[in-house]
Formats: structure tokens, C-alpha cells, sequence
């Protein structure tokens, strides 16, 4: 990848200079003679010529490829090179200039910043900004003709899935009519259903039988493999979660080094410059900060940027309320039969809980334990609706629980997650013919005789 500059003022190469990137492929393209030799003094890859003519643009052999940037104080030169770039099917990717208000030409398709920008918007990311617009509008381009289109979350949507799924349908400029928000499952877990309350977000549920009457379908915060359904079609994926193989996508993202989805969104929709309304803002932060702790567990620089960015536009009072919604009193119930039938050895805390109504039960209570003293794996088990659902948290230094859980039941049903969070569901009849029995201390034995004799196995128990 090159960076192509037109420029015209050794300013704009002095602001540049100073970019980690700018030690990688750059040329410098310039028609007078006084800064081609300032430029080649300083040892910089330089052509010059006249911006009007071809010439110059075919000895720098110019690609669609390539990213362009027209920096320039005089700017009565963008119109030629924009003309001439036209002429060699290529794009700009960024346009510097002094005064923007002085470009005599309206581009609303093209992102021009000026010296002012540049103050309080750094340049580093509007050179970031250039990939992320690439495909912004690519999934533009995916997504356009289709009338009705199907934003699928997983079974059990968490913040970070609603919130990007949300993001999704804002940077498509769609509402829940034309772009609605699905699962298979349902929201469950008590901050889930506030968020969607406090927020006046839509889940709807769907079913296999009906996904044929979409005309786009696009996955945020999971991937199509995760479901045991053949999907119609498959157009867009964007998630963080370690990528699946054995699937085609027209337009596929997958991050798997960041702490969360939302924040893949909240660059998107920085670099369209579309505005990020405090409703939006609120799902995203929170969506940010349930799945790395809030900036504590699995952070990538780009979640502390995002999170940064969205902090101030948020609304924190319902982001409060969000993280304590009413407590069942029947849950302590739950907490306390946890108690008495936990296994905590070597860091390691297992408990199984045998049959309980609501599938958010284990999740929180697997959230809650990861507070015991001492402990780097907290791992809460029950069974609901015939499956055996497992919640791993890793608040350790070491192991990835995502695919921890996957290696030891993947086989069985569907099991994954990231690092720090990992979820599984076994239907309790495969569970039984892989292991001849299920009663209550079994599986919950199992359960903890298999994964310490794993993360031993890789060493990485304390």
C-alpha cells in the first residue's frame, strides 16, 4: 500500500513527517522546483511535474490501489487533479488544505480537513479514517439494493451485540422497518432487558422459516457458523470474537484482537462523520464496557480510543440504571445453593446448579464469583429447557476461555466466547450419551475435572 501526496507547502509535509506511517511506502508529487529540492534535501521519495497534465500522474503510476491525499494551500489546483485523477478511475482518499472554507467546489463524497481540523482532530486519525471509509462503503455497496434487511445477533444478545447491531442499521441510515435487529434466542438477563428499555431498542425474535424473506443478511458480534441453521445468504459479518471458517461473506470484518464489536462501530461511524446521537452513544459505551470490564480486561488501544470518544456524548444516569436493574429475590436462592455446592482448588471455582428457570441465571452468577478471593476462573453451570448451559469468566493473566470451552465440548453443541467470557449449551441428551450419566455432582466434577486437567495440560493454572 502507497500513499500518494499532491502537495504544494512544505507544511504539509512537516505535519506529516512526524507519522509512524510515513517511515512505510510515501511519494511526494509537486510542480515547483524550489519544494522538489527542499523534498529531496530531507532524502523524501519525490516526482515533479505539472498537476494539469497526464504526465505526472503516469510516472508515478498511480492505482486504485493507491491512497491519495491532495494536500494543498492553493486551492484552485484541487479541480485539475481531481480531474485528472478522474480521468485515471482513481479516488482521493483525504484532502488537506488550509481554509476549507476557501475549496470552491462541493464534494460532500470526499473528506476535506483543514488546519483548524487538524488541531483539534489529529491527523493520525484521519489517515486511519481513509481504510475505515474503504469499507464503510463497501458495505455500502453490499447492502444498497437490498429492500429489507436482516441485522442477526446471538441467541442470547449481550450490550455489545445490541449496541453494534444498532450502529449497523445507523450507519445504513435505516430504521427497525427496513434494517430490524434478530435473535433466535431472547433477551434474558435483567441489564439486558433494561438496556433495551432505558434505550427503546427492539429485539426480535425470528425464526429459521422466515430469513428467506430478507433480502440482505448481515451478522454483528457473532458469525454465521455459531448457528445450527443454513442461512440463505450471507452478506455482511463484522465481529471480534476468533474468526469461523467454512463460510463466504460479500463483506467480512473480523477483529479478533479487540475487546468488542462496538468499537469497530463507533470508528465506522466516525470516519462517515455521521453524528452519534446520545442514545447510540449510551449502548455503545456500555457495549464497550460490559465486554472488557470497563478498560480493565482484553483492551485494545482502538476500545480505549472509542470509549474515550463516546464518554462525553453518553448519557451516564441510565448507564446506572442500566447496571442495576431489580434483583429477583428468588436469585439469592440461587446464590446460596452455588455456595454450598462449589469446588474451588488451584484458582479454579466450578459450581453446577442443576435445573433453574432463566438462562441468565448461570452468566450472573458466573460474574458474580469471579469476586471470591483468589480465584482466576469462575465457571457456573445449570440446565434449562433440556441443555446444559456453562458460563466460563478467566479473570487471569493467562488462557483464552473461548477456546478453552470450545476444545472441551465443542463437539457436543455449540461452545465459544473470546478470552475472558465463553458460554456453551450442550442438549442434556448428548451429554448423557457421551458420558453414561448426568446427575447434579457429576457434571459438576466433570465440569471441573476436565477443565483443570486442561489449563494444566497447557500451563497456564497458577
Amino acid at each position: 500500500m502507497r500513499y500518494i501526496v499532491f502537495c504544494d507547502d512544505p507544511f504539509f509535509y512537516d505535519v506529516l513527517k512526524g507519522l509512524r506511517e510515513v517511515g512505510a511506502s510515501w511519494l511526494f508529487l509537486v510542480q515547483e522546483p524550489k519544494l522538489d529540492d527542499w523534498l529531496g534535501r530531507r532524502k523524501v521519495p519525490v516526482i515533479r511535474g505539472l498537476f494539469s497534465t497526464q504526465s505526472i500522474y503516469r510516472r508515478a503510476r498511480i492505482t486504485r490501489g493507491d491512497r491519495v491525499i491532495v494536500a494543498l494551500s492553493e486551492t484552485k489546483l484541487f479541480t485539475p487533479i481531481l480531474e485528472r485523477l478522474s480521468d485515471e478511475k482513481v479516488r482521493p482518499s483525504l484532502m488537506l488544505t488550509r481554509n476549507k472554507e476557501a475549496v470552491g467546489f462541493d464534494a460532500p463524497d470526499l473528506k476535506v480537513v483543514s488546519c483548524a481540523d487538524l488541531l483539534s482532530s489529529p491527523l493520525l486519525w484521519e489517515l486511519r479514517a481513509i481504510a475505515l471509509r474503504e469499507k464503510t462503503r463497501e458495505i455500502h455497496r453490499t447492502l444498497g439494493k437490498g429492500e429489507r434487511v436482516l441485522i442477526m445477533i446471538q441467541d442470547d444478545p449481550d450490550p455489545d451485540a445490541i449496541a453494534s447491531a444498532l450502529a449497523l442499521r445507523t450507519l445504513l441510515g435505516r430504521n427497525k422497518l427496513t434494517a430490524p435487529i434478530a435473535s433466535f434466542g431472547v433477551v434474558d438477563r435483567p441489564e439486558n432487558m433494561a438496556m433495551l428499555k432505558h434505550l427503546e431498542i427492539e429485539v426480535e425474535r425470528i425464526d429459521a422459516r422466515r430469513l428467506s424473506s430478507y433480502d440482505r443478511i448481515c451478522f454483528v458480534d457473532t458469525q454465521p457458523n455459531r448457528f445450527p441453521v443454513k442461512f440463505p445468504r450471507i452478506d455482511v459479518v463484522i465481529d471480534h470474537h476468533p474468526e469461523e471458517k467454512g463460510y463466504q461473506a460479500a463483506y467480512r470484518e473480523i477483529r479478533a484482537n479487540q475487546g468488542a464489536t462496538s468499537t469497530v462501530m463507533t470508528e465506522y461511524l466516525r470516519a462517515d462523520d455521521i453524528k452519534i446521537s446520545q442514545r447510540l452513544a449510551t449502548a455503545l459505551l456500555y457495549g464497550i464496557g460490559t465486554d472488557t470490564a470497563f478498560l480493565e480486561r482484553g483492551t485494545h488501544p482502538g476500545d480505549v480510543e472509542a470509549f474515550s470518544f463516546l464518554y462525553p456524548l453518553a448519557n451516564h444516569s441510565l448507564i446506572r440504571q442500566i447496571e442495576r436493574p431489580e434483583f429477583p429475590p428468588e436469585e439469592a436462592g440461587f446464590v446460596q445453593k452455588a455456595i454450598r455446592r462449589w469446588r474451588i482448588e488451584r484458582r479454579l471455582l466450578v459450581s453446577h446448579l442443576g435445573q433453574i428457570p432463566r438462562q441468565d441465571i448461570v452468566p450472573r452468577l458466573a460474574d458474580f464469583f469471579t469476586q471470591v478471593e483468589g480465584i482466576d476462573w469462575s465457571v457456573l453451570s445449570g440446565i434449562v429447557g433440556g441443555n446444559l448451559i456453562i458460563s466460563v469468566r478467566n479473570m487471569g493473566n493467562n488462557g483464552n476461555a473461548g477456546s478453552l470451552l470450545k476444545e472441551l465440548f465443542g463437539g457436543l453443541g455449540r461452545a465459544g466466547g473470546h478470552r475472558f467470557m465463553a458460554r456453551a449449551v450442550i442438549p442434556m441428551k448428548a451429554f448423557k450419551e457421551a458420558f453414561g450419566r448426568a446427575d447434579e455432582r457429576f457434571i459438576r466434577d466433570l465440569l471441573f475435572d476436565r477443565l483443570l486437567d486442561l489449563l494444566q495440560r497447557e500451563a497456564i493454572a497458577v
